[in-house]
């Protein structure tokens, strides 16, 4: 209830849905928030985990269909680490166009050895549709995402980091 009320003062608002953010069923919480893109007026799509600081402004966006933190996946592919994903709306909308998120057995990104992991891959699967319509990731030098280990930004380098947590402790 408490971000329902944080989502009101600075005029957003929340919608609840069934959490889908796991292996099974990452093309479903994908496909909601690309059909939330669709219906904004960006031009630039952002993905922010809930761990994501934005610390400054971005003043440079790289002008790509997919960027944020490049790295590459043990299967020997590139993606955009998943805390902060930027996508065009070009590329959001020919991946709703396309029905490349409706489940099919002949697509890879749903056969791919990458959903026995335990740990959520939705980034590396969402990189393995886009390296289907040849749109590679681009870094961005603006971001540094990393899995699991804290980005402190104190010299304030970054514009955006993941994850960030924030010590109760002073």
């Amino acid at each position: 209830m408490e971000f329902r009320l944080l989502a009101e003062r600075f005029g957003f608002s929340a919608v609840v849905g069934e959490n889908l953010g796991t292996n099974r069923t990452w093309h479903i919480w994908w496909l909601r928030m690309l059909h939330f893109f669709d219906n904004t007026e960006a031009d630039i799509c952002f993905k922010f985990d809930p761990d994501t600081m934005v610390d400054k402004a971005p003043v440079d966006l790289p002008n790509a269909d997919y960027f944020g933190q490049v790295q590459h996946s043990r299967y020997g592919f590139p993606f955009v680490q998943g805390g902060i994903t930027g996508l065009s709306i070009r590329i959001v909308r020919k991946i709703i166009n396309e029905n490349l998120l409706e489940y099919s057995a002949n697509k890879i990104w749903f056969c791919h050895p990458l959903k026995y992991r335990a740990h959520l891959a939705d980034d590396q699967f969402l990189a393995l549709v886009l390296q289907h319509l040849d749109v590679i990731p681009v870094a961005w030098h603006e971001c540094k995402s990393v899995w699991k280990r804290p980005v402190l930004n104190e010299s304030g380098e970054f514009s955006i980091v993941h994850p960030r947590y924030v010590s109760d402790r002073v």
